[in-house]
């Protein structure tokens, strides 16, 4: 299934990089946050030790808070913009096999030739499907995490993020058995609404990031946890896609082996449909070059990763110092008309060997 395994390459290639880039702005939001911690405290101590006035500090603190909001709000965008593109780069390699299924009617010429054959049609197969948590579940989470913001309520936030994270974690696939028959007819309908069915995806996601972006901080707790749920939702919709994309794509394997499988008692079915079946549209070039080149970038990402992991928490507030609001100047968050200007700090390393350039 040449096709397919085009595409399959592909969905790798955007789920990598869509974790890469969500680790990175996860990183960029706690030093930020921790920065403006930081920056209060020492506001506190120093008015303190030099007998500088309530107006003042007040003053300071107001000033750190507003650099903190800009920081923040900038976060959110790239959130917005990181599951945006990994979207479109999702539904454009979905749609050349949904649009070459539909165009050449390989799917519905195998229904209905599957349906003239007594035997074919009810031989059943076993397709791996991902029971944990259906589409619903995940809605309902996106609908908790609005009200969390809204109601600038920490625990119930830290809830919701404990529960996606179990449901990952315990997430399993359960073969579900079904029929031939059923399965084309699942297949046909599923190829159908696909592109829909994402697209309404995206419009809620939209939605949520639009709500996230123009909501209202009461205080600075209340912008970093609206930094922190628009990344968390990021996530859901991001799992969300997986499971369609997953269902649909299995299930189409699972068809073929099934076919050729019981090929030998079915000559209804031709070779020819079978061949079809395998997607023969053009490849893409570039695609096995990119996808040996992602493979080596995301084991150098992993490596990145492990030693930033295994920094000390003294370490961590050692950086964090040293990047208070110099970071936004760097290349991460720069306007494209900006220069860029080199930085010798761990995380500018680290920004540097992810690759992420936004």
């Amino acid at each position: 299934m040449q096709c397919l395994t085009e595409f399959e390459k592909t969905f790798s290639i955007a789920n990598g990089t869509f974790d890469k880039h969500t680790d990175l702005i996860n990183t960029f939001i706690e030093m930020v946050c921790n920065n403006y911690d930081q920056q209060r405290e020492e506001f506190e101590v120093k008015c303190v030790q030099e007998h500088v006035s309530d107006d003042s500090l007040k003053y300071l603190c107001e000033e750190a808070e507003k650099g903190l909001g800009e920081k923040l709000k900038k976060a959110v965008s790239k959130t917005s913009d990181n599951m945006s593109e990994t979207l479109s780069t999702v539904k454009n390699g979905i749609n050349k096999v949904n649009k070459n299924l539909g165009s050449t009617g390989t799917l519905r010429k195998l229904q209905s030739k599957i349906q003239d054959n007594p035997f074919l049609k009810k031989v059943t197969v076993t397709v791996p499907t991902d029971t944990t948590f259906n589409k619903n579940g995940y809605k309902e989470l996106i609908s908790a995490l609005n009200r969390a913001v809204s109601k600038n309520s920490l625990s119930e936030f830290t809830s919701i993020e404990d529960k996606f994270s179990q449901i990952i974690k315990n997430a399993e696939k359960q073969d579900v058995t079904i029929t031939v028959e059923k399965l084309i007819s699942q297949l046909v309908e599923k190829n159908n609404s696909l592109d829909s069915t994402l697209d309404k995806i995206k419009k809620d996601m939209d939605k949520t990031s639009h709500g996230f972006s123009n909501l209202h901080a009461e205080s600075s707790e209340h912008q970093k946890l609206i930094a922190k749920a628009s990344l968390l939702s990021s996530k859901i919709y991001h799992r969300m896609i997986n499971m369609e994309i997953e269902s649909f794509t299995t299930s189409l394997k699972e068809l073929e082996k099934a076919i050729k499988k019981n090929k030998n008692v079915s000559e209804s079915v031709e070779d020819s449909d079978i061949d079809t079946m395998v997607f023969n549209i053009p490849d893409d070039d570039f695609m096995t070059e990119a996808f040996n080149d992602f493979k080596k970038e995301l084991e150098e990402y992993s490596s990145s990763k492990q030693e930033k992991e295994s920094i000390k928490d003294s370490d961590f507030v050692l950086m964090s110092e040293s990047f208070s609001d110099s970071f936004m100047n760097q290349e991460l968050f720069k306007d494209q008309n900006t220069g860029s200007e080199k930085s010798n700090t761990e995380l500018d390393n680290l920004i540097e060997e992810m690759g992420f350039t936004i």
